[in-house]
């Protein structure tokens, strides 16, 4: 699409998809890094990964949970986003956001 297409009464105008596209490089790399990570747990191991922990600023994003939950999600290794998980690493509350996560798994 041409610049000129975009621009309605000096305004730029961006679809969602449009600027979701800004965003899949970066997603692409983080999946192809978890997928490399998983792999490498389950030769390693015996139990692999039980559960992926999504925190950090991108966390907060749905486009993000759903487009690596989609890539890396199973059946047996859900893929978990907390509702503060965007700052729990920055503000030191990493701790907080695990045994919430734990707390809720052991009861289902």
């Amino acid at each position: 699409m041409l610049y000129s297409q975009l621009l309605h009464f000096n305004r730029l105008e961006l679809t969602t998809e449009d600027i979701n596209k800004f965003f899949d490089p970066s997603i692409n790399a983080m999946i192809a890094t978890a997928q490399a990570m998983l792999s490498r747990a389950a030769a390693n191991s015996k139990t692999g990964v039980a559960r992926i922990l999504l925190v950090g600023g991108m966390s907060g994003s749905p486009y993000v949970v759903a487009r690596v939950k989609a890539a890396l999600e199973t059946a047996g290794r859900p893929v978990m986003a907390p509702e503060y998980g965007g700052t729990a690493v920055m503000e030191g509350r990493w701790h907080e956001v695990i045994c919430l996560v734990r707390s809720k798994n052991a009861y289902i």
